[in-house]
């Protein structure tokens, strides 16, 4: 097993080498040491999350726009179709009372020609 474990470890040291792991750390370590001195580092960061924030707040607000607008014709769609039935149930109550008023005037004329024949008889 001691054999694998350093066989392993001579290809690991290898690749590392290889790669240049050793300058990359290096490297990744200056980066990280340099912005954590850096104090607009943290107030860029802080800038992009704001904006972030802020453009997912304006996101969320336009979508609910979008639902109360589209709330709103369906509200309004809703009225005309309701208008509409109104109008057209208007128009059938005007043709029933018209048709009520002919039928009492042919009434009134029946029952005043049929009291007439009464008497004449």
């Amino acid at each position: 097993m001691d054999s694998f474990q350093e066989a392993f470890e001579e290809e690991f040291e290898a690749i590392c080498h290889k790669i240049k792991l050793g300058a990359i750390l290096d490297t990744v370590e200056e980066i990280v040491e340099e912005q954590e001195l850096n104090p607009l580092f943290s107030k860029r960061s802080n800038i992009v999350d704001t904006a972030e924030s802020l453009s997912l707040a304006k996101k969320n607000e336009i979508q609910h726009l979008q639902r109360m607008v589209q709330l709103g014709e369906e509200n309004n769609q809703r009225l005309r179709n309701r208008l509409q039935l109104l109008k057209e149930n208007s128009q059938l109550l005007s043709g029933v009372s018209h048709a009520i008023e002919k039928f009492k005037i042919i009434n009134s004329n029946y029952g005043g020609n049929s009291s007439d024949e009464m008497r004449d008889a």
